[in-house]
């Protein structure tokens, strides 16, 4: 009976071990998946990134042999050279000092002047006779070479209209960052012409005058109501 009770508990022990070690070599298979599918997800996110870099790098260099389309909006590099132009320069007319002085004048409005229509329909006919002439070329090189030079897309101006507003009034013109040129400066007249549009620091600055105002605020007394019941938008 002894002996039956000792092989029994034996058994069981054994049976107990082996499992343990069983689970054990679960859980260590189970978190070595779990290693392999993090690195997977880590290298597939690499990937990822690599891919999207190389779209990046083809686009810019697509971009770079055929040109700027001359319709594009500006940007960031274009608004920093124009800034810095009109900042550095002095008008040949008008107040004193720069076009732009970022201590006392406003930025009012700045967006790129569509160049003429012909001149758009010429570059994108050149761009397409160099597509076109660039898949046929010549075996000898110096005349591919030649080909290519004259199949380059020819590239339009970049030109950026632009509102200042002075203590002295308010003013426009069209930059030519390219050649160093400001074209049509002259002084807007406000009450014939219209002003410039709202900007940020009026669109906060404008409800606080109008609601300080002794007449409005008269007129809202007369109304039964307070300049705190009311919101001043500015509009254009």
């Amino acid at each position: 009976m002894l002996a039956r009770m000792r092989s029994s508990c034996q058994f069981g022990w054994s049976t107990m071990l082996a499992r343990g070690r069983v689970s054990g070599t679960r859980m260590r298979s189970d978190h070595d998946h779990d290693l392999a599918r993090a690195r997977a997800r880590e290298l597939l996110s690499s990937l990822n990134f690599v891919l999207v870099l190389v779209l990046v790098l083809v686009a810019w260099a697509t971009t770079a042999v055929q040109g700027r389309n001359p319709l594009d909006p500006v940007c960031p590099v274009e608004a920093e050279r124009c800034v810095a132009f009109l900042t550095s320069h002095s008008p040949p007319s008008g107040p004193e000092g720069p076009y732009f002085n970022p201590d006392t004048d406003r930025l009012s409005s700045f967006y790129d002047q569509d160049p003429p229509k012909a001149e758009v329909l010429k570059w994108m006919q050149s761009r397409d006779d160099r597509s076109f002439r660039a898949t046929r070329l010549p075996s000898n090189s110096a005349q591919a070479s030649e080909s290519l030079s004259h199949t380059r897309t020819r590239s339009i101006p970049r030109k950026f209209f632009f509102i200042i507003t002075k203590p002295t009034g308010v003013w426009l013109g069209v930059v030519d960052p390219s050649a160093g040129t400001v074209e049509g400066w002259r002084q807007i007249n406000v009450v014939n012409e219209g002003g410039p549009p709202v900007d940020m620091l009026e669109f906060f600055t404008i409800p606080s005058v109008v609601l300080s105002n002794p007449d409005f605020i008269s007129a809202l007394s007369r109304r039964g109501l307070s300049p705190s019941e009311v919101q001043c938008i500015p509009m254009s």
